[in-house]
Parts: C-alpha cells; structure tokens; sequence
C-alpha cells in the first residue's frame, strides 16, 4: 500500500526503501570506496602539478644558465649591470619539486597496491554474496555494484596512469591493476542478478534500474542527451603540441566523467537511504582504517624525506668486512 503524504500525494516511491547488504555496500565499505576515490584523485593531481612545475623551473633554470653564459644582453649597458659573479657549482640537492614527485611515486606505489587488495576482496565477497542472493529486493545490492564496482576500475587506471605517466613503470603494478578490473567487471556484469525474478508488483518501478522519478539514477542518465564534443579547427598548433594539449584533455574528461558518475552513484545511494549509516561494526570500523597507513607513510614521507622515511624498508647496503689495522676487537685482546 502506498503511502500519502502531507501534501495529499501519493508517495509511489516509498516502497522501494531496502537497505544494501552491508557486506557489499555497507557504511565503512562505502566510505572507503569514496576515500579511495578522494586518495586517487588528489594523488594523480598532485603528481602531474609537481611533475609540471619540475619541468618548468628546469626550464627557467636553463635558459638562466644560457643568458649568464652569453653576457650582459644587448639592450642593457655594461655601466648600468653590476659584474656577474661566478656560477657556483650546482647542488646535488634536488628541488621542491622533484622531491615532492619522488614522495608522490612513492606513496602512490603503496596505495596502488592497497587498492587493489581491497578491491579485489570486496568484489570476491560481493560476488559470492550476489550468488546466494534470490530474493526480490536484491535489485538494491545490484545498484550498489555499480559505484563499487566503478571505484575498483577507474581510481586504480587513474593512479597507474599517473604512475607510468609521470613516475614508474611496473609490470609487478600493471599485472596487479589488471586483476582488479578484472574482479569489478565480473561484479558488474554478473549472471547472478536475474531481474526477471523479482516481484515486480511491489518494487513498481525500481530506481536502481534508471527511473529518475523515484529511488535511484542509473548511469545512463548522467549521459542523456550530451553529444561528443569536436575540436575546434584552424588551431595553428606544433604537431606535438596540439596531441600533447589533446591527450590532456582526453584523460581529464576521461576520468572526469567516470568520477562524476561514480560519485553520483554514491550519492544516489545515500539519497536513497540504501545504506545503513548507523551500522558501524567491527568490519565497517576496519573497511574506513585501511587506507590510514597510506595516509601516516606520506604524511612521514613529507616529514623526514623520501629517502631517511623510506629506510626502514631497505637493508642498510654497507657491511664491515674486515677490521681496521691495530684495532682491538671487542672481546678480542689479540690485535692480530
């Protein structure tokens, strides 16, 4: 029975409250999807702004070199330009921005890693969840595959692209970002969810199915009526530079619009009131806890420096041999 509303109207919608299953879309599960979004988004951002800025001060730096390298310019006269002092030597040290680039690689091989353990354990669990589930309001478990699912493909190809884009390449990582598409695929296109099963008769017209009118709003009306959108010509651009200006503007819409329809997803769920956001138990506290040893390693990283915060990770490469001349040894009253 439909239930009416203050305003005298017929609240067809009302029925379709169910609440996700919490193992495949419950709170710390969602929250932690979305942090790992949040992670991917700042990290593959900060990583091409630094990346840039690295590449532009040594810019600036070379021609600096190569005008004190040729004199006082032209236009300026020697009275009026104080004697140039000697270049000093350049410093080993490497600047802000290479440093910062080195931490972004870094960290980001870390939570690549991370993220894809945790994607591929939520889509085992879902998919072995969605299996045993035949009941008419799993409808609500199949919407909520959609963002997870989206958040295990496109926050995993962002932080590889960043990383073979702007620091390193891995097949260790590539083969390991594959599996994780790989399971989110699997989850998305499962044979388990049989629509054909569910009473119809009381979901009406389920909104994780695409209606806008009542419970969710499916993928494809984030991309209803949007056209594709054609360069404009007579661009009098370098033949490099035009594919370079293109293949940025590819990749910002690329994953521009997975985002937006990832995040719209979540938000439709939580709009919805599909997802529990009371139900803090043991594995939703633990679910919103695994990324915090990302988070603290960079935070450290930032603190102490690629290299000092990263040597407790590496054998110290340096061993004694053999013992100086005409030392004793401890324990040892024998020089010789």
């Amino acid at each position: 029975m439909a239930d009416i509303g203050e305003s005298g109207q017929i609240d067809i919608c009302s029925q379709q409250t169910f609440i996700a299953t919490p193992d495949i879309a419950g709170i710390g599960v969602t929250v932690s999807s979305i942090l790992q979004s949040a992670i991917a988004v700042f990290g593959g951002l900060a990583l091409y702004l630094f990346y840039q800025y690295g590449q532009y001060s040594q810019r600036r730096a070379k021609e600096a070199e190569a005008i004190q390298s040729r004199g006082v310019p032209p236009h300026e006269e020697a009275s009026e330009v104080p004697p140039r002092k000697p270049s000093a030597e350049p410093s080993d040290k490497p600047s802000f921005a290479v440093r910062q680039v080195r931490i972004l690689v870094f960290s980001l091989v870390g939570f690549q890693k991370a993220q894809c353990f945790f994607v591929m354990a939520v889509e085992v669990a879902a998919l072995i969840l969605i299996s045993k589930t035949k009941n008419a309001s799993s409808y609500i478990d199949a919407a909520t595959t959609v963002p997870i699912s989206s958040a295990g493909v496109v926050s995993v190809t962002l932080t590889l692209y960043a990383l073979m884009r702007f620091g390193k390449s891995s097949w260790y990582i590539f083969i390991f970002s594959v599996c994780s598409w790989a399971f989110s695929l699997a989850e998305a296109i499962s044979p388990a969810f049989n629509f054909t099963n569910y009473n119809w008769d009381e979901i009406h017209d389920p909104g994780a199915l695409g209606s806008e009118s009542c419970g969710l709003v499916s993928t494809t009306a984030l991309c209803a009526g949007r056209g594709t959108n054609n360069l404009p010509g007579g661009l009098a651009l370098n033949f490099e530079i035009f594919w370079l200006v293109l293949e940025h503007i590819y990749i910002t819409a690329l994953f521009g619009w997975a985002f937006a329809i990832e995040f719209t997803d979540f938000g439709g769920l939580f709009k919805e009131h599909a997802i529990a956001i009371n139900d803090w138990v043991f594995g939703q506290i633990v679910g919103v806890t695994f990324w915090l040893p990302n988070i603290v390693e960079f935070v450290y990283l930032q603190i102490r420096g690629r290299m000092e915060g990263a040597s407790y990770k590496l054998v110290w490469p340096l061993r004694i041999t053999a013992e100086p001349d005409n030392k004793t040894t401890y324990g040892d009253t024998n020089p010789t």
